[in-house]
């Protein structure tokens, strides 16, 4: 069977959905399941095929009119109207995409993965009133034609069945690619900092409440480790961040490295005593995932959507999203022995290796997607 998943493939990018969409069609294949990828995307003027790492992707020129009505451009209805019948499925990603609302009406059948963008707190954050219309017009009759609605953790699979509608829904976690569990690393006791990675969103990151948190923890305890932030900026996040630091007094204490990639991202990760993940909401996040993979304790709060395999792992230190809570979690991480910080980090590991490998997933999947092209 073919499936076409409508979105990114940047493999290098911080950004959870792209890291979703590459890792599950670098390993369909082996499901044998063929994959390519289509890109709606405003910096093209017209269809263009290419190919990265065997995969066929086809940026689709998109466009939005002054009043916010989604166009596709040249080349798109000839393309389209060519893999009406030889894909079989299509595999959107992300929520409240006029693109896909357009896509969605092929005629193929679909499956969405909204990668947490149904929480409650994205619903009443920014736009609620636009995020509310759009809900009740559009995008609940675009989720009830769906056949299946992927749920990327527990509680967002809860989330999506509070929402009262007919689609079938099915909890199938992101994951990590084998080659990160072969990495060579050094036991976390020997390192001494404690890493954040990811985008400076505060809000959504919970990042005011972990500097506010380490402020607190620091005046307790001095030697604590230094905190690093690293990660593209967000919304000016980096700047708050910064001023909000010298206002604690911690400016010396903290460093952002902004962001990095590859082999950079992969040492810094690797180099972390401690990685930390203080999220007031999300979907499944990656470099906890990849923290985790890497043998990496972590100190998480129930919003990361780990916390319960955390705290049934024993791979690190769940916490309340609140201040205090995040500044006695990092003095209890500071005092941990070397020897249970280690064990930590080889549950950790354990824990990732057993529960989010691509290819268990891509299996699982597989097995919804051919259930869905016989129906």
């Amino acid at each position: 069977m073919r499936v076409a998943h409508v979105g990114n493939y940047k493999p290098d990018s911080p950004n959870g959905v792209d890291k979703t969409i590459v890792g599950l069609v670098r390993h369909l294949g082996a499901q044998k399941v063929e994959v390519e990828v289509w890109h709606p995307s405003r910096h093209v003027d017209r269809t263009v095929e290419r190919c990265e790492d065997g995969i066929r992707i086809v940026d689709l020129p998109v466009s939005r009119t002054l009043k916010g009505i989604c166009r596709f451009g040249e080349g798109v209805a000839g393309f389209l109207k060519s893999r009406v019948g030889p894909v079989d499925l299509l595999h959107f990603h992300s929520v409240f995409q006029q693109e896909n609302l357009k896509l969605a009406h092929l005629g193929i059948p679909y499956v969405v993965t909204p990668n947490g963008g149904y929480d409650r707190l994205v619903l009443a954050g920014r736009n609620r009133v636009a995020k509310s219309i759009w809900m009740a017009l559009w995008e609940r009759p675009y989720l009830k034609r769906a056949r299946l609605i992927q749920a990327v953790s527990a509680p967002e699979l809860a989330t999506i069945e509070s929402l009262s509608l007919p689609t079938p829904v099915r909890f199938i976690p992101n994951g990590i690619d084998e080659t990160v569990f072969h990495r060579p690393v050094e036991p976390p006791s020997r390192l001494n900092y404690f890493l954040f990675l990811g985008r400076l969103a505060i809000d959504q990151k919970g990042l005011d409440l972990l500097l506010e948190g380490y402020a607190k923890a620091f005046a307790r305890l001095p030697t604590m480790p230094r905190l690093v932030l690293a990660g593209p900026d967000f919304r000016g996040g980096r700047e708050q961040l910064a001023a909000f630091a010298r206002k604690l007094g911690i400016a010396a204490q903290v460093a952002f490295p902004g962001a990095v990639q590859g082999e950079a991202k992969w040492g810094l990760l690797a180099g972390a005593r401690l990685f930390v993940h203080t999220s007031r909401w999300e979907g499944m996040p990656f470099a906890l995932l990849e923290a985790l993979a890497l043998g990496r304790p972590v100190l998480v709060t129930p919003a990361t959507n780990l916390a319960a395999d955390v705290g049934e792992a024993a791979a690190g230190v769940v916490v309340a999203s609140e201040v205090d809570a995040i500044a006695d979690g990092l003095l209890e991480a500071a005092a941990l022995s070397d020897e249970r910080l280690d064990r930590m980090g080889g549950n950790a590991r354990s824990m990732a290796q057993a529960k989010f490998a691509w290819q268990n997933i891509a299996r699982a999947l597989s097995r919804d997607y051919r259930s869905i092209a016989l129906r």
